[in-house]
């Protein structure tokens, strides 16, 4: 099989078996804004605020958004930098990367994908991490008994808790 491009994931054991939300419901609420689009301030700020993020002065770590006259400044909960959206009124005039502390560009983009606080979002249907990945995905696998430690313990967990509710459950009329 020749793919066109790879993906490494490194991860705890702990992570392989947590339920996060899945790709569909992560990326339905993931915001794309592309460079000339017109959205409202107000309408950016009540979207990410819905997204988990925060209002601030000056952002410094992701989750952060601020606001400054018709500059929008947002660091996402991805990447490494935070992003700047100038606006000409409703307009999205540039959108580019910068240097929270010298305040300087670093580059110019033509559209970005601000994805949301994965723990705000709705935990109905969690699916396990490896679920973000194709059929077929290779795994390699380092230290397999503490993986499989791991998994012993949740299933454990999960037995225990089935106990007490199952307890519960026999104990009422």
């Amino acid at each position: 099989i020749v793919r066109s491009e790879s993906t490494v994931l490194v991860t705890s054991a702990a992570a392989v078996g947590e339920k996060v939300i899945s790709p569909q419901a992560f990326s339905k609420s993931a915001l794309s804004i592309q460079k000339n689009d017109l959205i409202g301030l107000e309408t950016l700020r009540e979207k990410l605020l819905d997204s988990g993020y925060a209002p601030t002065s000056f952002v410094d770590h992701p989750g952060e958004f601020a606001v400054r006259g018709g500059i929008f400044d947002i660091f996402p909960f991805s990447g490494d930098y935070p992003v700047r959206l100038e606006f000409f009124g409703d307009e999205v005039d540039s959108i580019r990367h910068f240097d929270p502390d010298s305040q300087r560009s670093i580059s110019f983009l033509d559209h970005v994908r601000i994805v949301p606080n994965s723990l705000t979002l709705d935990s109905n249907g969690r699916q396990q991490l490896l679920s973000y990945f194709p059929e077929g995905t290779l795994y390699i696998l380092f230290d397999q008994p503490l993986i499989l430690s791991e998994l012993e313990n949740q299933f454990q967990l999960a037995d225990d808790i089935y106990g007490v509710l199952k307890s519960h459950k026999d104990r009422d009329p």
